[in-house]
């Protein structure tokens, strides 16, 4: 039996992306936010999980120019395990998702730093 690694996404952007260029490549990270329905004792709660998420090159550009927190997004990829060490110098690991595809759910409005008035 093959492994597999895949996971899709269905939710909305939970952080404004912080992208970084980096001379040979373009880095872009994000956080994207699922909301599932849990029952509880005192009904039906939300319950809010909240998964990070690397992009890079052309992508990385389109989502740091595209995306803003709150847009909704579907996304396609695998998990992948990174390595870093923390501000103490310690030894950390987290699992963040490194896409295949992201689609956005609504097309983003380009900004329109002008009055709607016509001059003339």
């Amino acid at each position: 039996m093959a492994d597999i690694n895949k996971v899709v996404l269905v939710g909305r952007v939970a952080n404004d992306p912080k992208c970084e260029d980096k001379g040979t490549y373009k880095l872009c990270r994000l956080s994207v936010a699922t909301t599932t329905q849990v029952k509880t004792r005192d009904g039906m709660k939300d319950e809010v999980c909240y998964i990070d998420m690397t992009v890079w090159n052309k992508e990385a550009e389109r989502c740091g120019t595209l995306l803003r927190k709150g847009m909704p997004l579907t996304v396609e990829g695998r998990l992948k395990l990174e390595k870093f060490k923390d501000k103490m110098g310690n030894d950390r690991e987290k699992h963040v998702i490194h896409p295949d595809l992201i689609k956005f759910e609504e097309a983003p409005q380009p900004s329109n730093d002008f009055d709607d008035e016509m001059p003339f």
